[in-house]
């Protein structure tokens, strides 16, 4: 019989035939950054492998948000991540890598063959949801991997974050709290996309944002932004938002908005940036006077007997 029969054949076979392109293109560029320990830049990534940098960087920071790579704020550079020193753990790697390249195989044409044979979504587009979603099943694999998820309420396993490790969580996509005070005296809490430039904050509220008229009469606020898994990380800021003025205030704002997008949409960045480009916009700055950073679930020293606490102790989350 032959090897070409019909029940082997797939039913999405006009589409992707031998790989879907963006996940082939997310393995070149962890091949290539493991062969330069030192890390390369979006610009060198993107020459060596000649994809278009807004792919490349939407690559990059999925891969980044699942720990596969790291990037660097000071230099803009970007290197492996600890996600795959993990898959490289021998107790668990044989067992958890068959399962994952199933599940990258499966989720990748589920996601595909979902269009249908007369789609007209971006092709790139889908191939990048598929890559999400094999990356949550991989962590979902990991977690399953092991009966302890990790001591992440013990005092070896929690502390406060290094700088490194500052800059690589607020890299992340995750949705601040912006907590702000309202004219009659009560709170006003609101999620919002942050952007952290290694001194300070940047926020832009939507057009006709309440949170932005409170701020503007009261301009203390605070922001909280956490992780729902280990290792738990999470940063409490207290600063005053300064609304951006003066000349190429609104160049500097489409700047951010555009660094927002492209970190929390990915390849959906360019129409909601199309969408939007003719509304007003406005950006506040945020320099923290207090920041607190911590990991893991284990109360600080200073916490671990009622006696130790003290009025007006700054301590840590």
């Amino acid at each position: 019989m032959s090897g070409n029969s019909s029940a082997d054949r797939s039913p999405c076979s006009p589409r992707y035939t031998d790989a879907v392109p963006a996940i082939v293109r997310a393995l070149d560029l962890i091949e290539h950054l493991q062969s330069v320990p030192a890390g390369l830049s979006l610009s060198q990534l993107s020459r060596a492998h000649g994809i278009n940098p807004s792919s490349a960087l939407a690559i990059l920071r999925t891969l980044a948000h699942r720990g596969y790579v790291e990037h660097d704020a000071t230099d803009g550079t970007y290197r492996l991540g600890p996600a795959l020193e993990r898959l490289a753990d021998e107790s668990t790697a044989s067992q958890v890598v068959r399962q994952v390249a199933k599940s990258v195989s499966v989720l990748a044409q589920a996601t595909i063959c979902a269009a249908g044979p007369g789609r007209t979504v971006d092709r790139q587009r889908d191939a990048l949801y598929a890559l999400g979603l094999a990356s949550r099943q991989l962590s979902a694999l990991l977690l399953e991997a092991s009966d302890d998820p990790g001591p992440v309420w013990h005092a070896e396993a929690s502390g406060p974050l290094g700088r490194a490790e500052l800059g690589r969580f607020l890299a992340g996509a995750w949705i601040a709290t912006l907590s702000c005070v309202k004219e009659n005296g009560y709170p006003y809490s609101v999620p919002v996309w942050y952007h952290w430039d290694s001194e300070r904050f940047w926020v832009v509220p939507r057009t006709g944002a309440e949170w932005a008229h409170h701020v503007e009469r009261n301009p203390c606020i605070s922001l909280a932004i956490s992780e729902p898994r280990p290792p738990l990380q999470r940063v409490l800021v207290e600063g005053r938002a300064e609304l951006l003025t003066g000349p190429g205030s609104q160049e500097r704002t489409r700047e951010l908005t555009a660094l927002m997008a492209t970190r929390y949409l990915g390849s959906a960045a360019t129409p909601y940036l199309e969408a939007t480009s003719a509304q007003p916009s406005r950006a506040f700055s945020i320099l923290p006077e207090k920041l607190v950073t911590w990991h893991g679930l284990a109360p600080h020293p200073r916490y671990q007997s009622v006696h130790q606490i003290r009025v007006n102790d700054r301590g840590v989350a």
